[in-house]
């Protein structure tokens, strides 16, 4: 999450439509319970590694 702020902050608190679908995807997958079972772990893993790499590649 500090992440999400510091993209939100480069910003200048006008985040164009993808800085705020990214966040907001980032938010929705820090929400959600981390399953116990191996394959849906590593994909919840995944889908935080894709969004972390989207966050990073914001401008």
């Amino acid at each position: 999450m500090q992440l999400v702020a510091m993209v939100l902050a480069q910003c200048h608190h006008q985040p164009g439509a993808e800085a705020s679908g990214t966040s907001g995807r980032a938010r929705a997958l820090r929400a959600e319970r981390p399953p116990g079972d191996f394959l849906p772990a590593r994909r919840h893993l995944r889908r935080l590694a894709l969004v972390t790499q989207d966050l990073l590649a914001e401008d």
